[in-house]
């Protein structure tokens, strides 16, 4: 073999040693950021050929895929009650999706390791692919309830209701609200304008899930904990002792008072402690907090939950931020096995019961 053979054999086997090496890199280290790649269409048109899973709750469905006869994409997106589960279920886009729709999107699209036996039977038997069901511990008639009172007193807000015995979320609204039907369209154009149009009213931010993604001074619910902290510093205490309950309370080293609601007086000014937790009076679990101290409080706040990370599939303000007035927060379920998820923009068979 002459020079000039040798030359090209050797040049080609190199450009072939590189060929094998750039699939590689493509196939094994480039491989999930070129799936997730927005400019890939393939995904687009894949994220509506699978048939996903309903969310549901007490019976009641709150998300679904319709079968479309016509068009480009066999499934779409449908939220019966939308605006009532807004921010339960969040919303199934082109390129994202949000809250329990991403939280549990891979029990939804059948993606999860736990439905690869299911999988394999459908591949077997020529089934189209279908997620699992997610059923919620939301209760569809106490949402829908908070939700019309809400909406009758003409304000933004947020109402949240729990089991307390296992910290399941059985309501929770979020005003003002969206149509996540809008923002689950297969049009990208439609859906984007309609998402950053949304996102542009940071006045009323119908967007933000307000029970989770907010925070506020835990107010008077900070006087059960307030009670129990008082109660279990002395074993002779219980809800006939007798605590000050003075009509304004002298906050030390400020300039401020503490009034009961309305500048009222709570009793004679001295009463028992279930009458004052009754009446939701304010000085007398001033005065006990001042009494007690921090540490005593704190204590008994960790025993509560307080600073400990919220179970709730949702994006949320992180539990360790020390915005004003302090989170307040307790522990709480919306579903089972409890997940932390990231809400995202539009742009950027089984039925599984699932129990905390």
């Amino acid at each position: 073999m002459n020079g000039t053979l040798k030359r090209a054999a050797v040049a080609c086997l190199v450009m072939f040693g590189l060929l094998m090496l750039n699939v590689n890199y493509l196939q094994a280290l480039k491989a999930e950021e070129l799936r997730s790649d927005a400019r890939n269409i393939r995904n687009y048109y894949d994220r509506y050929d699978v048939q996903r899973g309903r969310i549901t709750a007490g019976g009641t469905i709150l998300a679904q895929s319709v079968e479309k006869k016509k068009g480009d994409f066999r499934f779409v997106r449908n939220y019966p009650d939308g605006k009532v589960f807004a921010h339960v279920t969040g919303f199934f886009s082109p390129e994202s999706q949000s809250a329990i729709e991403n939280s549990e999107n891979r029990y939804l699209d059948s993606t999860h390791p736990d439905l690869l036996l299911r999988r394999g039977i459908d591949l077997f038997t020529g089934e189209p692919t279908r997620g699992a069901n997610v059923e919620v511990t939301i209760n569809p008639r106490a949402q829908k309830a908070a939700h019309e009172a809400l909406s009758a007193s003409g304000k933004r807000g947020a109402v949240v209701a729990l089991n307390p015995k296992t910290g399941a979320i059985l309501t929770m609204v979020s005003l003002p609200t969206y149509d996540p039907n809008v923002l689950s369209g297969t049009d990208k154009p439609t859906v984007f304008g309609a998402y950053n149009k949304l996102d542009k009213d940071k006045t009323n931010g119908p967007l933000v899930n307000r029970a989770i993604n907010r925070t506020y001074p835990p107010g008077s619910t900070y006087k059960v904990l307030t009670a129990a902290a008082f109660l279990e510093d002395d074993t002779s205490r219980d809800g006939q002792t007798i605590v000050p309950a003075p009509q304004v309370l002298d906050l030390p080293n400020t300039t401020a008072d503490l009034p009961n609601s309305g500048g009222a007086a709570c009793g004679g000014g001295q009463v028992p402690l279930v009458y004052a937790l009754e009446r939701s009076c304010n000085t007398p679990f001033g005065k006990i907090g001042m009494d007690l101290g921090y540490d005593r409080m704190a204590e008994q706040a960790a025993k509560f939950g307080v600073g400990q990370p919220l179970a709730v599939p949702h994006e949320r303000v992180p539990e360790r931020r020390r915005p004003q007035g302090g989170p307040g927060g307790a522990r709480a379920g919306l579903h089972r096995p409890a997940q932390q998820s990231d809400d995202a923009a539009p742009d950027g068979h089984d039925r599984r019961r699932h129990r905390q």
